[in-house]
């Protein structure tokens, strides 16, 4: 029996017994973990634990060769302080991760970098909360092996989307931002998750997540079909 903490992400219901809860382990990467999904308290009380964007630990014989897991014993890794205007904003990145991160190994840095954010999201409010999911993808895209070479900007450049650099010059198709977007988005990959050192209005926050979409969208994995993206537009 091994010992695993893990970062609720998906939940999806199976029947009217069973749910399958994806979550991403410092031990083995990606999992899936078979739940009960009745109105049980042992079933409320797993759901309250892997809830998006959580932290549990329990114990599990993983098999990988199996693609769902049984865990037992879960607890959560620490008490995340009641934030209910966080809620919208885990559910999204939630339901990102379930998409971009499809491979089973562990990533140490990777890990750390989840487990961090998870840990901090619920502690936001005010302008850190509302940016948090703008920084937060953009750094996660060096863990993609994405990451736009922002060392290339300078005042004036336009940002090339397929290339991820930054140009004199628009290039001859037209997926570029403009010298406006460009600069705030190069002024934003100097931000890590929490900071409030740009303030940007809802519109700006819209805008530079549509670019962040288009981008992930481009180089990884196709972003346009997201069911929580638009709540998270109205609350954040």
């Amino acid at each position: 029996m091994e010992h695993l903490q893990c970062m609720a992400m998906r939940t999806v219901k199976v029947s009217d017994s069973r749910c399958l809860v994806s979550a991403w382990s410092r031990q083995h990467g990606r999992l899936t973990f078979a739940m009960p999904a009745g109105k049980s308290r042992e079933a409320a009380r797993r759901r309250a634990l892997t809830s998006p964007m959580t932290l549990f630990e329990g114990f599990a014989n993983v098999n990988i060769a199996h693609e769902v897991q049984t865990i037992r014993s879960i607890t959560p890794m620490f008490v995340a302080p009641a934030n209910i205007a966080a809620t919208p904003m885990a559910i999204f990145l939630a339901e990102i991760l379930d998409l971009l991160l499809r491979r089973s190994e562990p990533d140490q840095a990777l890990t750390d970098y989840l487990f961090d954010a998870a840990r901090m999201l619920p502690t936001l409010q005010g302008t850190p909360l509302a940016q948090f999911h703008i920084l937060f993808l953009m750094h996660l895209s060096a863990f993609a092996g994405i990451e736009p070479d922002f060392a290339t900007y300078a005042a004036g450049f336009v940002f090339d989307l397929r290339e991820g650099i930054f140009r004199a010059s628009p290039p001859l198709h037209s997926s570029f931002l403009d010298s406006n977007d460009s600069r705030i988005m190069a002024a934003l990959a100097s931000m890590r998750p929490g900071s409030k050192k740009i303030r940007l209005d809802r519109n700006s926050r819209n805008r530079a997540l549509d670019i962040i979409i288009e981008y992930y969208s481009l180089h990884h994995t196709a972003l346009n079909s997201l069911k929580s993206l638009d709540v998270l537009r109205q609350m954040c």
